[in-house]
């Protein structure tokens, strides 16, 4: 389908592209513009009284949403137009490929006006005047945009009649105004090294908004210039790119914005939306895959208007260390992953792996735990101690954070120890649970310090639809799933988090509590002091 578009950025709201005059050929290199030549594509003689031939003119500008790509009319793409009986009239013939003009034969009678108006409703349609801007939309080629005609794209033109040469084959000239938006995103990371370099691949990208930015509209309404009547509507739209010949894995993510590498086109629908958009990265090597989430603040998407938007992907790195239950000293001390002369199978594993030189019972080695709690107590050092300003949760805050701190579970990307890993928890501050105490557990009868119990919920949030947004991360804290030591092995690192509390079990030395959690559940519950966990104060 042909389309007159502007380039906007996002955020700066810049036209940058100007029609010019129809048959005038310019070089507009801010945005990629140039002349359309006229096209005899789809001539028919006029013989025929009981249809029409609505010709669509060559705009006077176009708009390149990539250096080699334009938008076209589409093989399948039709139009539809109300007849002189007020009856809907679909065109008979289609392009068979790619062209910038084409005469559209219309049955029907069509002499009681010199204007129609003419409407474009792309190719997932119901027909008519009827819009399915989609939720699923496939891109196939980097830096393409061909696919926006099947996934939304739509419009309306007022049809003229024909003067000078052209009324000698056709009977009305129009041209398309396009009411939908389109964005624009070319990911890079400056840190694609910490990446695994061209290994890492971009497989899709999830766009959230705060109101519908897809659905099935009933109405292309040019009379108020807008889509109405939305029946579906729907506030996520997933773009896959990897269902392309040579890029079933996804396109690349350079370290530098390079539109040709990657620049991927979402249609939606115009308005002012705020975005949360998550760029889903799969590691080739490693298997890893994961979300790298960036957010735009609430702007006017206007219709005819593609946006580019800023793409350039951060990932947060972390430096967990690993305790006992109460042990002076960290899990791997003095054999950490990043120790000069370090050793393979001896030293800490950072990923997947095995080091013999793991604390041992009965060694009077300080990284073992503490065996001299009894039965019944709380951790008595460093970030273990209650009278401790910043001090690891006792048994009694984390079920009320198990409980109440609706967590949601999320596989964004992060690093640690020098490798990509994904996954981890969203939980409500303290402040934001509703009857927090540290005297009592969720059940408001127990203390779990004294009395045996544990808590667990399973309805753990991975719903598109609960994804936070900026604005509520401030009443969230996120613990990543940092996995486990046990003995000489490295467990369960992007499935599952381990985080002890302070306090002991009340019925023995030998254990403790923690938190556990996976994107299937969170709890607390005992568990040995041997393991390796993260031992950390939460807010």
């Amino acid at each position: 389908m042909e389309i007159t578009m502007k380039i906007r950025s996002t955020f700066k709201a810049r036209m940058l592209c100007m029609v010019a005059l129809l048959g005038t050929i310019m070089a507009l290199t801010s945005c990629s513009s140039e002349e359309i030549a006229q096209d005899d594509s789809g001539k028919t003689p006029k013989t025929d009284k009981n249809y029409a031939t609505f010709s669509s003119v060559a705009p006077s500008t176009r708009t390149t949403m990539s250096p080699t790509g334009v938008f076209k009319w589409e093989a399948g793409d039709r139009i539809w137009v109300k007849d002189d009986k007020g009856e809907w009239q679909v065109s008979e013939n289609t392009p068979t490929g790619e062209t910038a003009t084409f005469d559209f034969i219309v049955p029907g009678k069509f002499s009681a006006s010199k204007n129609y108006t003419v409407y474009y409703v792309g190719g997932s349609s119901g027909g008519q005047d009827m819009v399915h801007i989609q939720r699923f939309q496939l891109q196939r080629i980097p830096n393409n945009a061909n696919h926006v005609g099947q996934y939304g794209d739509c419009g309306w033109g007022v049809a003229t009649a024909a003067t000078g040469a052209a009324a000698d084959r056709v009977d009305f000239v129009f041209k398309i105004d396009h009411k939908a938006a389109f964005l624009k995103f070319t990911p890079y990371c400056g840190n694609n090294k910490l990446l695994n370099g061209d290994k890492v691949k971009l497989t899709n990208i999830e766009i959230f908004s705060n109101n519908d930015i897809a659905g099935t509209y009933l109405t292309l309404d040019p009379a108020n210039d807008r889509i109405t009547g939305g029946i579906v509507k729907d506030t996520l739209i997933t773009l896959d790119t990897t269902v392309g010949e040579g890029y079933s894995d996804g396109f690349p993510i350079p370290a530098v914005a390079t539109p040709d590498a990657n620049a991927c086109y979402v249609v939606i629908m115009p308005g002012t939306h705020t975005l949360r958009v998550r760029f889903r990265i799969q590691d080739l090597e490693t298997v890893t895959a994961g979300y790298v989430t960036k957010e735009y603040p609430a702007f006017n998407y206007a219709a005819n208007t593609v946006y580019d938007m800023p793409s350039e992907l951060t990932v947060k790195d972390y430096s967990p260390i690993y305790y006992m239950w109460d042990a002076k000293r960290p899990y791997w001390f003095r054999h950490e992953w990043n120790k000069e002369g370090y050793v393979y199978g001896t030293d800490q594993p950072p990923h997947r792996g095995y080091g013999n030189e793991y604390p041992k019972s009965g060694s009077g080695d300080n990284r073992y735990y503490n065996g001299d709690i009894g039965f019944v107590g709380e951790g008595t050092h460093g970030t273990f101690n209650p009278a401790s300003p910043q001090h690891v949760p006792n048994a009694n805050e984390m079920s009320w954070y198990v409980m109440y701190g609706d967590p949601h579970w999320d596989e964004e990307l992060w690093t640690a120890m020098g490798h990509i890993n994904s996954g981890g928890m969203w939980i409500k501050k303290k402040a934001n649970i509703s009857g927090f105490r540290s005297d009592l557990a969720a059940d408001n009868e127990t203390d779990m310090r004294t009395t045996n119990k544990s808590f667990s919920n399973h309805k753990i949030y991975n719903d598109y639809y609960k994804h936070l947004f900026l604005s509520e991360k401030p009443n969230y804290f996120y613990l990543p799933a940092f996995g486990q030591y046990d003995k000489e092995w490295f467990h369960y690192i992007s499935e599952g988090g381990y985080y002890w509390t302070s306090s002991a079990c009340p019925w023995g030395g030998e254990t403790a509590y923690s938190l556990r959690f996976s994107w299937g559940g969170i709890g607390v519950d005992s568990e040995s002091r041997a393991h390796g966990n993260l031992a950390i104060p939460f807010e």
